[in-house]
């Protein structure tokens, strides 16, 4: 009989290792560190509104004259945050609450969401892709 323990090691021996170290990678390993990511043009952002960039964990906030990204997961245990009619950043799993600055104006976070580089070139809105 095998135990789970004998399992893992035939699995670690049968190229296990391989396997996780093409998944698990760290992003330096990986190489993306510090790309630029595209998320839309400017005028795809409604202006002191939040908007969730699909596929990444970003939120982008369009001001009159800026736009400002910062990670879309809560800094208590990291689930989505999403944006309200109050203009405010929720997330649901633990009830914490984030103004449109990132800022946090209800616990049980205490850490701000973390800022991420924005910049716009010809209209377009590039994201830099940093690993959470």
């Amino acid at each position: 009989m095998k135990t789970r323990r004998s399992f893992l090691k035939s699995i670690m021996r049968g190229g296990g290792a391989l396997l996780a170290t093409t998944f698990f990678k760290p992003a330096t390993a990986r190489g993306d560190e510090n790309k630029w990511v595209s998320v839309g043009m400017v005028q795809d952002y409604p202006i002191d509104k939040a908007v969730v960039v699909p596929g990444e964990s970003v939120v982008v906030v369009r001001q009159e004259k800026s736009i400002r990204a910062m990670s879309s997961l809560c800094t208590h245990r990291l689930c989505p945050v999403t944006p309200t009619q109050e203009d405010t950043l929720t997330c649901y799993c633990h009830g914490s609450v984030f103004d449109l600055n990132g800022e946090v104006k209800k616990g049980p976070a205490e850490e701000p969401l973390p800022p991420i580089p924005v910049k716009i070139e010809g209209g377009e809105v590039f994201i830099q892709n940093i690993e959470h």
